[in-house]
């Protein structure tokens, strides 16, 4: 039985479960939601701008987590240095 082709590498589909909203297997292992399932196999050439922009996507998600975390810290060295100039001004 055919359940289309993987999105992230372009296999036939081997599993799917028999569930609302469940997910298939490919023949590499991947599993991904079944709406998700390719009806055509695609070329070497999708496949590739797929994974680049997967990729781009991750990139994405880490920058963004990354100018959080950048954030934050500068809001904590501000309050740190009020502090300390506020300590420094109480002992002259």
């Amino acid at each position: 039985m055919a359940y289309g082709y993987c999105p992230i590498c372009g296999a036939k589909g081997r599993t799917r479960e028999r569930r609302p909203n469940g997910n298939d297997k490919c023949e590499n292992g991947h599993t991904y939601p079944s709406r998700g399932a390719l009806r055509r196999q695609p070329d070497k050439y999708e496949v590739k701008l797929r994974e680049r922009d997967r990729t781009i996507a991750k990139l994405t998600e880490s920058l963004k987590e990354a100018k959080t975390a950048i954030e934050n810290l500068s809001t904590s060295l501000r309050v740190l240095h009020k502090e300390l100039h506020g300590y420094k001004n109480r002992n002259d």
